[in-house]
């Protein structure tokens, strides 16, 4: 699925990474779109989540468990993985990410020529 897509994945998992520690918007929205984002790459447990963003896995947790009443994710044996619905909200997340990565690369390519 990720590989259909011309990303730099891991830039994009960074970004979203530094964006969350960083302390801009909503720290749920952060940590959100952070999970939603593994997530599209494949069916993680919670520890797995954790382990990546330094959090303990109770936390991971407790997201994944408030939006999966709200229908963006599933359990099924230990792992976590994407409704078509959390999928979609992924996917846009991916979108906005390319597109500040891009705007990263313009600015830069302007600087050059500066």
């Amino acid at each position: 699925m990720w590989g259909s897509m011309d990303i730099n994945y891991e830039k994009l998992i960074e970004t979203i990474t530094t964006k969350l520690r960083s302390g801009k918007g909503g720290p749920r929205s952060r940590l959100v779109d952070a999970i939603m984002v593994l997530l599209l790459s494949r069916p993680m447990r919670a520890a797995e989540i954790a382990e990546i963003f330094n959090l303990q896995s109770k936390y991971i947790s407790s997201y994944l468990s408030y939006w999966k009443s709200r229908g963006f994710v599933e359990y099924d044996r230990g792992f976590w993985y994407l409704t078509p619905e959390g999928e979609e909200y992924a996917r846009s997340i991916v979108e906005r990410a390319k597109s500040a990565i891009s705007d990263e690369y313009k600015m830069l390519a302007y600087n050059l020529l500066s």
